[in-house]
């Protein structure tokens, strides 16, 4: 089980996401035809909050930044990063699980 990463309330978090096809057996990295991230509610079935921004980094690795705007976001909730990416017509989702941190500052 991985813990959940960490913003702090008014900070911005960067996480990568990869994507990934088999070929041959082997996982190799691949570019979406189409990709897109959304903040979600940590439930059962989240519910997309905001969408969020995308860089792709490398071939088959993308950047999405999530920024714990004070007037969006709750002090001490947990949220869902979630990468939406399709290849060949096939829709993916991976999704981070993040919680919001009291400002130290």
């Amino acid at each position: 089980i991985r813990m959940a990463a960490k913003v702090e309330w008014g900070d911005t978090i960067t996480l990568r996401f990869t994507t990934q096809m088999q070929e041959n057996g082997q996982w190799v990295n691949v570019d979406a035809d189409s990709y897109e991230a959304w903040l979600e509610t940590a439930d059962m079935e989240p519910q997309q909050i905001q969408e969020l921004s995308v860089v792709r980094e490398d071939t088959g690795k993308y950047l999405v930044s999530f920024y714990a705007d004070k007037t969006k976001v709750e002090s001490g909730q947990a949220y869902y990063i979630a990468f939406y990416w399709t290849k060949d017509g096939n829709r993916e989702c991976q999704r981070e699980l993040v919680t919001v941190v009291p400002d130290v500052k």
